[in-house]
């Protein structure tokens, strides 16, 4: 009775996968951890490698560095905070009061109601962002 010589993990696994597998891959230039799954064709060899799975997380990680290496850098410019008082000037030029369209003619609804409410909501929306300014008057 011949014995067997025993294999060691690695040679196990080398085995497992195939030999001429792991020439092919080394030609190639291929990891061999990188082959999920392979046909043997006689002298050559089909292999459908696994992509790397890249993270959103690296992708973007990877594109800020990339433009970070690009972008310039500019010196911060002082400014001090005026306390003088500001003049507000509010003007809703054109708001169409009196004009009637229909849906069905210009895709949307318009009449004085809502002219007078899209004013009042730009309006709203000018005083709001001028909330950082020190607003002495404000002239319409």
């Amino acid at each position: 009775m011949k014995s067997r010589p025993r294999l060691n993990e690695q040679e196990y696994d080398l085995i497992k996968k195939h030999r001429a597998l792991q020439k092919e891959c080394e030609a190639m230039g291929i990891p061999l951890k990188d082959v999920d799954h392979y046909w043997h064709k006689g002298q050559n060899f089909s292999l459908h490698v696994k992509n790397k799975v890249v993270s959103p997380e690296e992708l973007r990680d990877g594109i800020i560095e990339a433009m970070d290496k690009h972008s310039p850098s500019y010196k911060k410019i002082p400014r001090t905070k005026s306390e003088d008082g500001h003049l507000l000037v509010i003007d809703p030029a054109d708001i169409h009061i009196g004009k009637l369209a229909t849906s069905f003619e210009t895709g949307e609804d318009y009449d004085s109601q809502i002219a007078v409410k899209r004013v009042k909501k730009g309006v709203e929306g000018i005083l709001q962002k001028s909330n950082g300014f020190n607003i002495d008057k404000i002239l319409l």
